[in-house]
């Protein structure tokens, strides 16, 4: 059995988000990366309508709303077992996706009927439609890599595309058309896609109005401010590093609409690897998966990516932050290319 025999990616229980997830992503791939449960998809709760209300544009002068007091406990924010949920990334062509399992000795860790996953959800929850193709072996060429290019050497689960087009190597959440892709937000990139699939979008700083708004509330400078996505409502949601204080460091995941919430990831500096290996002083790669309003508040999806691989995390509101769920996570590994 290969060292890497226990591990299967396809999915949630074990990997342990804990606080901002920072020792999680400086270990090594092995250390990180938890042998799987026998558990089979992610689930969560049922959801509520999203707003009907049209887009509101972005201005310069209009600060976001001061926060309410919604929010739910952290124990009502998800409810499991009401509809599926795994992960998985594209290949190269974007006409399929694999949900990478490897083989306990017992059989795929990965117990649930992959039938049951019609739609994958990419970045900014953009939605295509799949059905389950075949089971895939694994080749002695695999390099271990969860990229497209080692896609045909990987075993796991794999679908066709048969409505629109994956993103090539994009990571996508599988579900099923339901009450979940009901409670989704529309999220709008910060700027037009790129022209190259391989590409994320350009960094786009957030307005100097909400800036002052942050740092208002946060009490402490800003050294830069990203915004990842407008959503159908008018909402951001940002990426903020906060200035260095001492060996003190901060980013911050801030959604700005109804409430504020802040997602904040605190650690101690490390001139190579402060948050992520190789990373230097900077957070990391962060996209929106997916912003979804359920019925006991928001739940938000992002990439996180860094010169090592890319993890999933899942961010609940809990009254007026976002704390990480434990439950979920998914981690793609792709070091050294």
């Amino acid at each position: 059995m290969k060292k890497w025999s226990l591990l299967c990616l396809i999915c949630c229980a074990g990997l342990l988000l804990s606080g901002c997830a920072a020792e999680l992503a400086k270990r090594t791939p092995e250390e990180r990366i938890p042998p799987p449960s026998p558990g089979a998809a992610v689930t969560v709760a049922p959801s509520a309508s999203t707003a009907s209300e049209p887009p509101a544009a972005e201005t310069q002068e209009t600060a976001p709303p001061a926060p309410s007091d919604a929010g739910l406990s952290p124990s009502d924010s998800l409810s499991l077992g009401d509809f599926p949920m795994a992960f998985g990334f594209a290949d190269e062509t974007g006409g399929r996706l694999i949900i990478t399992c490897y083989d306990t000795g017992d059989g795929p860790s990965f117990d649930a009927d992959p039938n049951q996953f019609t739609l994958a959800v990419g970045p900014y929850g953009e939605l295509v439609g799949i059905r389950y193709a075949e089971w895939q072996e694994e080749t002695e060429q695999n390099s271990y890599r969860d990229t497209s290019y080692n896609f045909g050497n990987l075993p796991g689960f794999v679908f066709n595309a048969i409505d629109g087009t994956l993103r090539p190597n994009q990571t996508y959440v599988l579900t099923a058309d339901g009450p979940f892709t009901d409670a989704l937000v529309t999220l709008n990139p910060p700027v037009p896609r790129p022209d190259d699939p391989y590409e994320h979008f350009p960094p786009v700083a957030m307005n100097d109005g909400t800036k002052d708004f942050i740092r208002y509330l946060k009490g402490r400078g800003i050294q830069w401010a990203e915004l990842l996505s407008v959503t159908e409502d008018g909402g951001q949601i940002g990426l903020i590093l906060f200035e260095r204080e001492g060996d003190d460091m901060l980013f911050s995941i801030v959604y700005l609409g109804n409430d504020v919430l802040f997602w904040d990831c605190p650690a101690e500096y490390d001139e190579g690897s402060t948050w992520r290996v190789d990373m230097g002083d900077e957070p990391g790669f962060f996209e929106p998966l997916f912003l979804a309003r359920l019925d006991n508040g928001l739940v938000l999806a992002l990439t996180w990516g860094a010169p090592e691989g890319e993890s999933v995390i899942f961010l609940y509101q809990d009254r007026l932050r976002f704390l990480d769920i434990d439950d979920y996570g998914y981690v793609r590994y792709w070091s050294p290319l």
